[in-house]
């Protein structure tokens, strides 16, 4: 059974400006960024349980989950036959308060 897929406007807009940065890179290196992010949504759709829960203990606790590319995590809740993308963050970056 797959799952929907929402993108919520936050995430929206968080792949809109991620999109713009890998925009920059050469062509070759950029293209390995999008397999994976569409790779991603697709296993998200297929089994949103597999990826693991948030590592941040706050996320954890609201049910939150993570999936990885490269150096961004989607940070993401199952709401019955939905997956709820709410935001695509650079690993990296101080979460708190983001979310």
């Amino acid at each position: 059974m797959d799952f929907d897929l929402k993108i919520f406007p936050a995430a929206q807009d968080d792949y809109r400006q991620i999109v713009e940065r890998i925009n920059t890179l050469p062509s070759g290196a950029a293209a390995p960024y999008f397999e994976q992010f569409n790779e991603m949504f697709e296993a998200l759709r297929e089994k949103p349980g597999a990826r693991p829960v948030a590592k941040d203990l706050q996320l954890r606790l609201r049910g939150y989950r993570a999936a990885t590319v490269k150096e961004y995590t989607a940070v993401y809740v199952l709401n019955g036959n939905t997956v709820e993308i709410r935001r695509i963050l650079f690993t990296r970056r101080q979460h708190e308060g983001i979310l």
